[in-house]
This record gives C-alpha cells, sequence and structure tokens, in this order.
C-alpha cells in the first residue's frame, strides 16, 4: 500500500500565492508591452508628422 501525501494548508496556501503572484508579474509585463507599443506608435506618426513638414517646407521653398 502507498501512502498519499496531504498537503497541509500552508501548503495550498503557498501554491495559490505563488500563483497570485505569477499573475501578477504576467499583467504587468503585459501593461508594459502595452505601453512600450503605444510609444512607439507615437513615435512612428511624429515620424511621419516631421517628414511631412519637412516636404511641405521643401517645396514651399521651392515655389517660392
Amino acid at each position: 500500500m502507498v501512502a498519499r501525501v496531504r498537503p497541509d494548508a500552508s501548503h495550498v496556501s503557498r501554491s495559490v500565492t505563488a500563483r497570485r503572484e505569477k499573475v501578477t508579474r504576467y499583467i504587468r509585463v503585459l501593461n508594459e508591452l502595452s505601453e512600450v507599443r503605444t510609444f512607439r506608435l507615437h513615435s512612428l506618426r511624429l515620424q511621419v508628422l516631421e517628414l511631412t513638414v519637412r516636404e511641405n517646407i521643401a517645396r514651399f521653398l521651392e515655389i517660392s
């Protein structure tokens, strides 16, 4: 007959706490990735605006 090991309450509590901490870290990482993605999108939009303004100024100077 094989003896079964039953986890005590502290083991279960540690397991739940560890799982909660893992989920919290996962959510934090997702939020950070979202912030980076948002920053990159804003950065790309600014680059497009900058190029557009530079082209418009160059055209304006050619006409003048």
